[in-house]
């Protein structure tokens, strides 16, 4: 009989002696999807009498028009920073004191998370966050980057994938624990940004579906959830597919 595949989150997050801190790039299609969810998991954390999350979000676009409907914008919002207003509204509403700001990410000057998510368009950013993580530098455990979760899309397909920066120590166990999970650029080391649709409405609904950010930041807050939650899973992502309904897990 095969034994199943598992990976366990790192010691330093099982001992919950901080909250976890989280990075967000992107607050648009996906993203602003992501940081409700999230405040989501923050307070099932903590009613479990744990930390929770401390989130700080960065995305150098304004609200206008076109966003309003795919993404979670009113009118009201048309002109101001998405990041910035998406973070405010959390924060007045569940108490939380998540900070945002107004860049790009990622810049030298900034410091990594525990987790870091991208929600964004581009490949360019996807390598760089990779790049600049998967390295030999100590950080303070607050900080210390131990997942790169991505979100990815076209039209009525996409994808999620949970990936570790370095090999975490796994704990002796009955099944098979791997430290090191992929991530999206070694799944897919090829990506050219040409792939990468926009996601604003105005692009119109037939180059994205209505409902594919949602769905696959679903998908990943489900897995970030179980992770946090269990402390194992057995999956690092999900292929989605709205034309079919098909879901596709990638196992571990």
């Amino acid at each position: 009989m095969n034994k199943q595949k598992v990976h366990f989150l790192p010691s330093y997050l099982m001992e919950d002696l901080n909250k976890i801190s989280v990075i967000v790039v992107g607050a648009g299609g996906t993203g602003s999807y992501v940081l409700s969810g999230l405040a989501k998991i923050d307070v099932a954390l903590r009613n479990l009498e744990r930390k929770g999350l401390d989130v700080v979000v960065f995305d150098k676009d304004k609200v206008d028009e076109s966003n309003i409907g795919r993404q979670l914008f009113s009118p009201h919002d048309v002109g101001l920073n998405k990041a910035t207003i998406l973070t405010e509204r959390i924060n007045r509403f569940y108490g939380t004191s998540w900070k945002a700001f107004p860049n790009k990410y990622p810049q030298k000057r900034f410091n990594p998370a525990n987790i870091i998510i991208s929600c964004v368009d581009n490949v360019k950013t996807r390598f760089e966050i990779v790049s600049m993580f998967r390295d030999n530098k100590f950080y303070d455990q607050i900080e210390k980057p131990y997942y790169f979760l991505d979100f990815g899309n076209k039209r009525t397909q996409g994808q999620v994938v949970l990936g570790t920066f370095n090999e975490i120590v796994q704990p002796q166990t009955s099944w098979i624990a791997k430290g090191y999970l992929p991530t999206i650029i070694d799944h897919y080391p090829d990506l050219k940004d040409d792939d990468m649709p926009s996601c604003s409405t105005d692009t119109n609904l037939s180059e994205q579906d209505l409902f594919i950010n949602h769905t696959i930041s679903s998908f990943g807050l489900s897995l970030l959830w179980k992770l946090l939650r269990d402390f194992h899973i057995s999956e690092q992502g999900a292929y989605i597919n709205l034309d079919t309904f098909n879901t596709l897990p990638i196992q571990i």
